[in-house]
């Protein structure tokens, strides 16, 4: 077969792999898709206008973005990506473009040099009319805080949700000199490298990974996603010994929220959770409220349950005693599994095969079988059945067999010294 023949061949079957990738990442109708090449064929044009050269030698890395839009819990999936990114790069400045909230945790864990706060439109919980306004203050802020992103000159641009033109966009207008992302779901022109999916790798961190993969940068397996300080890590030894609880006594975790209110399984389920924990399991439960929230008044009424409101590396510490961590897709749910707590997950309208938590020994409760699932966080029942449908029985249990595999695995360790 002659080089032309293997080039056309190549770009059909990678024309037919991203066509799987939109059917299995997305759910976007025949009227969506057709908007996609409506914009594609508008802003085509702007490549052409403002070209810019691409950086192949990547020794000449100096300047690098990464465009987030995620929350707490999608930095901490991403976090083999940039511990790879700062392997390969150690003395380049990496800088993410995301929410405002992010930069604590990034701070903390110094996953990145420099959080640039930013406020992409479609990542907002907004109706779309709100959103895409073209004579709101939200989207001009964004348009004027991308455009100055050229002065700085990047060098290296990536993005790391699944494909989409918006983002993509926003990367070619920031002015990185390379920009590799996704390009299956629209924006692929607005791209210097498009990586191709892999199907047989869906989760969040593992299609991040594969960017880097792509521009020849070799990943390394991460042994530990988030690192505690000992100061924090002595916090969380006191603050269990201030609220009586010994280091014999059995500790579940506890946070009730989500990023979303559709992500949440109940605060009540969680309460009669807690109290079978206690009265069943004889272990003590440490409640987790979001900073500056009071927690829940019901607290007092059982001593064995503990409040804790707490600044984020005050919260890593006493995460990090805990010996399970029961929880929501959510954030608190992925830091708990990123300091190697034995988490229990609870899914409603997101894939666990995209969004789990990472590493072993973890349990994730979902209701199987519901056809509507991903459904991006705008349901389309009266009811978040995906949750509703999930019992409080099924979650102790779950909770039960992660608490009885740790004591297990406890006395073997004994038994051998």
């Amino acid at each position: 077969m002659n080089s032309r023949a293997t080039i056309l061949n190549s770009i059909e079957s990678r024309a037919a792999l991203e066509r799987a990738a939109l059917a299995v990442h997305t759910n976007y109708g025949l009227g969506h898709r057709i908007v996609i090449s409506m914009v594609e064929s508008l802003l085509g044009p702007l490549v052409r206008v403002f070209p810019t050269k691409s950086l192949s030698d990547l020794s000449r890395v100096q300047k690098i973005m990464v465009l987030e839009a995620g929350h707490l819990g999608d930095v901490v999936q991403l976090t083999p990506f940039l511990q790879n990114l700062r392997r390969r790069f150690p003395n380049a400045h990496i800088a993410v473009l995301g929410r405002p909230g992010l930069k604590n945790l990034l701070d903390v864990q110094n996953l990145a040099d420099e959080l640039i706060p930013i406020q992409l439109p479609w990542a907002q919980w907004l109706p779309l009319w709100r959103a895409y306004n073209p004579f709101s203050l939200l989207l001009l802020r964004f348009f004027r805080d991308i455009l100055r992103l050229r002065r700085r000159e990047f060098d290296l641009g990536f993005v790391t949700n699944l494909g989409d033109y918006r983002p993509n966009l926003a990367l070619f207008l920031a002015g990185a000199r390379r920009r590799v992302g996704y390009g299956f779901a629209g924006g692929g022109l607005f791209l210097t490298d498009i990586v191709a999916p892999d199907l047989s790798r869906m989760h969040r961190f593992e299609m991040s990974l594969r960017l880097l993969e792509h521009i020849g940068i070799p990943v390394i397996p991460s042994e530990k996603l988030l690192a505690l300080s000992p100061e924090d890590a002595q916090f969380g030894r006191e603050f269990l010994a201030s609220n009586g609880i010994d280091e014999s006594d059995a500790v579940v975790g506890i946070h009730s929220g989500a990023g979303y209110a559709i992500k949440e399984w109940g605060e009540d389920r969680f309460r009669e959770l807690a109290d079978k924990i206690v009265s069943e399991l004889g272990a003590k439960v440490i409640w987790f409220s979001d900073p500056g929230q009071p927690p829940p008044k019901f607290i007092g009424d059982n001593k064995d349950i503990v409040g804790a409101s707490l600044p984020l590396r005050q919260f890593l510490g006493v995460l990090s005693c805990c010996h399970t961590f029961v929880g929501n897709d959510s954030g608190p749910m992925h830091m708990a599994a990123g300091l190697g707590v034995r988490v229990v997950a609870i899914f409603g309208p997101e894939l666990p095969e995209w969004f789990g938590p990472l590493g072993a020994g973890h349990q994730v409760v979902v209701r199987e079988a519901m056809w509507c699932r991903p459904c991006w966080r705008k349901c389309r029942f009266a009811e978040r059945y995906c949750l509703s449908l999930i019992s409080v029985e099924e979650v102790k249990q779950a909770v039960f067999n992660v608490v009885g595999r740790l004591a297990r695995q406890e006395n073997v360790a004994e038994a051998r010294l």
